[in-house]
């Protein structure tokens, strides 16, 4: 180890007074910037905390709002009015133009059993999606919602990411439909 700095010490006696004077500037830049860097860097995450946790605050002063007024009693007036009409609607056609419409291949459907409470009936399907992108996905979500005046909703929603391509989503979704019962049952299909 002494021999190591003797040999650092001769080196640093034969070079000239100006390369001397340009190897401390060149280390004292070096430790500048890895300095810097550093400091960016954990800037940088401490910005990407502070920003998840102004989402998450955001989220849990929702909740908390909702179960204040769910424990009042008080109706949330502001909430959207889903009309219920009495033809059902053919969720494998809807889901298909739907798909048509944002450039989404559907592979199949997975209809669930109907569900009847009093004279509502619940219709549902689960579809799989298959190497989408978000922009994608937050295309079909919205266009299955916004289509059939409100009478189409996603019930339950799963979305991971592919392992190969982490760009691409795979995702599982339950779209339900409502209908209201006529006397006889159904009162026919609508596409």
């Amino acid at each position: 180890m002494a021999s190591a700095i003797d040999n650092l010490r001769e080196r640093w006696d034969r070079i000239t007074p100006r390369e001397r004077v340009m190897v401390i500037a060149l280390g004292g830049t070096a430790a500048f910037l890895i300095v810097w860097f550093i400091a960016t860097t954990i800037s940088g995450g401490l910005d990407n905390i502070e920003h998840k946790n102004k989402l998450t605050h955001r989220a849990l002063s929702a909740l908390h709002e909702y179960r204040v007024q769910q424990a009042l009693g008080v109706a949330n007036d502001h909430r959207p009015k889903v009309p219920i009409g009495k033809d059902k609607v053919d969720l494998e056609s809807y889901l298909e133009q739907v798909g048509k419409q944002v450039g989404v291949d559907i592979p199949g459907y997975s209809p669930r059993p109907d569900s009847v409470t009093g004279k509502y009936a619940e219709v549902s399907t689960k579809i799989e999606l298959r190497g989408i992108d978000i922009r994608q996905l937050e295309a079909m979500l919205q266009a299955i919602e916004t289509g059939k005046q409100g009478r189409v909703v996603v019930t339950e929603l799963h979305v991971k990411r592919e392992f190969r391509e982490q760009e691409k989503l795979d995702a599982e979704l339950v779209v339900s439909t409502y209908y209201e019962k006529g006397e006889e049952g159904d009162s026919g299909e609508e596409g």
